[in-house]
Formats: C-alpha cells, sequence, structure tokens
C-alpha cells in the first residue's frame, strides 16, 4: 500500500530517501565491511553491517541478523566485534536516535 503526498511520489518513498541522505556515521571498520548506525532510524536498536554487495541490520543485544546474510567471514567478524562492543554501540545508538 502506497500513502501519496503533494510531492507526487509515496510518502513511504520520500520518508525512505530522506532517511538515506542523513549521514550515517561509521562506529567500526572491518576487514570487507564497516558497522554503522542511521540517526533517526526504527526500534529496535540495531546496526548495519555495509560490505560492498551487501547490508543486513544486526539488533543490538539479541545479535540477531536481520536480512539476507553476507559472506559467513564478515558477519562473523562483525558479531565478534559487537558483542565485545556492545555499551559502545548502545551509546551511539542513543546519541543517533534520543
Amino acid at each position: 500500500m502506497s500513502v501519496g503526498g503533494a510531492g507526487g511520489a509515496p510518502l513511504l518513498e520520500r520518508v525512505h530517501a530522506v532517511h538515506y541522505l542523513v549521514p550515517m556515521p561509521t562506529v567500526h571498520r572491518l576487514g570487507h565491511c564497516r558497522i554503522a548506525i542511521y540517526p533517526m532510524d526504527h526500534n529496535p536498536p540495531h546496526f548495519h553491517v555495509l560490505g560492498v554487495d551487501f547490508q543486513v541490520l544486526v539488533e543490538i543485544g539479541t545479535w540477531r541478523v536481520i536480512g539476507s546474510h553476507p559472506r559467513g567471514r564478515d558477519i562473523g567478524e562483525a558479531l565478534a566485534w559487537a558483542r565485545a562492543n556492545e555499551a559502545r554501540l548502545r551509546a551511539v545508538w542513543q546519541e543517533q536516535n534520543p
């Protein structure tokens, strides 16, 4: 279902486009990917694992991977770093998503 607006494009598409125009701070860089958190993002608290040809979301604390899985090595490395740095991820989430 698409909700229209005065701008012509469906409202959800316009919101999605604005979301990706906001700078996303990189929290940490790994070998073939980086960990980032979008400001003004939706709950539950999560971070993005971004690679050249993939992007997945990982819920902070449960470590549930949302989206298609990248190469096992990349997600394993990202999850290991995240588990060891949970407090930092939560602090960045709170700062970016008050």
